[in-house]
């Protein structure tokens, strides 16, 4: 990456509270960390909204959702801190972690309308009582409800809950995607930054001393 350092009397570009003395590092430091930023609220508003909508008020789930936004919040830190102290460790966690980010929600995005599918094909053909599907002998009920011995009873409970299943699908779609986005967009400029940072170039500017001028003391009288 070619850097564009500052021009004599020309002042360091302060991003998010970092000043830095290259044009170029301070454009992409800037994508890093702000791409970085929108990733986490677009993870922590979809945990809150599937939350809400769910109806799932129990502690354990609370203390996923909450442990599941910390975990969000990390990855841009481990930029912030990259970038801030120039640190080439923080920065490569900060730019795998958004690729594991990435590939992660595609294959979760994929299981879940692919499970969701399943369902969907189970309580519409596969009513214990009355089957419409000779393809039924194939759905296993003691696998799609683990707690329910009874088939009956697990397709009634999947009957119930498919409106809450679709929610789910829809609303991981809908932030997953602009998340796989920034994430992708995220990894690709995070590697710029890192590979910057393994050639030798420091992103932030050093505090300015104030100029010290030799002062003579003289001598105590007494």
């Amino acid at each position: 990456m070619q850097t564009q350092p500052l021009q004599p009397g020309q002042q360091p570009t302060v991003v998010y509270g970092l000043p830095i003395n290259d044009a170029r590092l301070a454009q992409l430091t800037k994508r890093v960390l702000t791409m970085a930023l929108l990733s986490a609220v677009l993870v922590i508003l979809g945990k809150v909204v599937g939350l809400i909508l769910g109806g799932h008020t129990d502690m354990p789930t609370l203390l996923m959702t909450l442990a599941t936004a910390g975990l969000a919040l990390l990855v841009p830190c481990c930029g912030y801190y990259g970038a801030k102290n120039s640190d080439q460790n923080f920065t490569c966690l900060f730019c795998g972690c958004n690729c594991l980010g990435c590939t992660c929600n595609i294959i979760g995005i994929a299981l879940t309308f692919a499970g969701v599918q399943v369902i969907k094909y189970a309580v519409t053909q596969c009513n214990p009582a009355q089957p419409t599907s000779s393809n039924c002998d194939n759905v296993d009920f003691s696998k799609l409800c683990p707690n329910i011995p009874d088939a009956q009873e697990c397709w009634q409970h999947l009957d119930d809950n498919m409106g809450t299943l679709q929610n789910a699908m829809i609303i991981g779609v809908i932030f997953g995607v602009p998340a796989i986005i920034l994430q992708c967009l995220s990894f690709y400029f995070g590697n710029q930054l890192y590979e910057s940072l393994k050639s030798g170039a420091h992103i932030t500017v050093s505090p300015a001393m104030p100029a010290v001028q030799a002062v003579a003391v003289q001598p105590a009288r007494v």
